[in-house]
């Protein structure tokens, strides 16, 4: 679809717009997200889902990807990719801890599913003692490698 089409049909809460992207507010599974829909060409090749939600205990947000995992499973059927991604050691021992290994950058979560169009991704990562990074991609796998020559084309731009 192009934005055009995309702005006629959503009808959530219209919260911000580029010439690459456009935003909404609404919720996924009970949880507040920021949905963003990018394009290339005038055509939508991906929608993020960003989790925007705040945790005094950060393990909360381990529970949350579980959940939402669970959750996207049940629809996708099983990961093509389920990762634990550890960078330090500190916390890996103490299960309790994990969110704190994600917001210091040490622990990262990545999950993949995907279907005839289109690829799943979900992330939850952080760094500087902040859980920054909660995230439902869905791509678009005809338009996967346009975007990603795109994507180093800025790249090698801010070199």
């Amino acid at each position: 679809m192009s934005k055009e089409q995309v702005k006629a049909i959503e009808t959530d809460k219209f919260y911000d717009e580029t010439e690459k992207y456009v935003v909404y507010e609404t919720k996924v599974a009970g949880f507040p997200v920021l949905l963003v829909y990018y394009f290339i060409n005038n055509q939508c090749n991906e929608a993020r889902y960003i989790i925007n939600i705040e945790h005094s205990n950060l393990t909360d947000f381990v529970d949350d990807y579980k959940k939402l995992k669970g959750l996207l499973s049940k629809v996708y059927g099983s990961t093509i990719f389920d990762e634990e991604i550890w960078k330090g050691d500190l916390y890996k021992d103490d299960p309790e801890d994990y969110g704190m290994a994600i917001a210091t950058g040490d622990l990262f979560y990545y999950s993949t599913w995907e279907n005839d169009k289109t690829q799943i991704t979900m992330e939850l990562g952080g760094d500087n003692y902040k859980v920054d990074h909660f995230i439902i991609f869905y791509e678009r796998k005809d338009l996967l490698n346009l975007a990603n020559s795109i994507k180093e084309e800025e790249d090698l731009k801010g070199l």
